[in-house]
Order: C-alpha cells, then sequence, then structure tokens
C-alpha cells in the first residue's frame, strides 16, 4: 500500500488587499470572515482544537460572543 503524501487543505479564498488576486486559505483564515456577517454578541460560538488561536478568541470577545474550544 502506497502512500501520498498529505496536501494542504485549501477551503476557500479571500481578496488580497489593494488588487483583483485571491489568496486561497485553510479554514483558520476563513473563520472570521465567516462570521463577520454573523449576529455574535450573547451568542456562544464553539470550535474544535484546529481553531484555538488567540486572534479567534480576540475577535469574538470584541464582538461580544462566547466561545468554547473542544480539545478531543
Amino acid at each position: 500500500m502506497s502512500r501520498t503524501p498529505a496536501t494542504p487543505k485549501k477551503v476557500g479564498t479571500l481578496p488580497v488587499a489593494g488588487s483583483d488576486e485571491q489568496k486561497r486559505t485553510n479554514e483558520i483564515g476563513m473563520a472570521i470572515p465567516v462570521l463577520d456577517g454573523c449576529a455574535l454578541a450573547g451568542k456562544v460560538v464553539t470550535a474544535d482544537a484546529l481553531l484555538t488561536q488567540r486572534t479567534l478568541a480576540a475577535y469574538l470577545i470584541g464582538r461580544k460572543a462566547h466561545y468554547r474550544s473542544l480539545r478531543i
């Protein structure tokens, strides 16, 4: 059985500031842009261990949301 090397999973694209270019990114890079469109104040946002990031925690606190990171 041959194994192929793991390739980074890319889940979305974000615009590059000052350009028409699009940058591919993974779920860490997509979390905040996706949540920008949601009313988060007073809500609880759960995330898996991958999204246990200081930047995301600070963003959620700034939006008056609560968060729970799950490490399984």
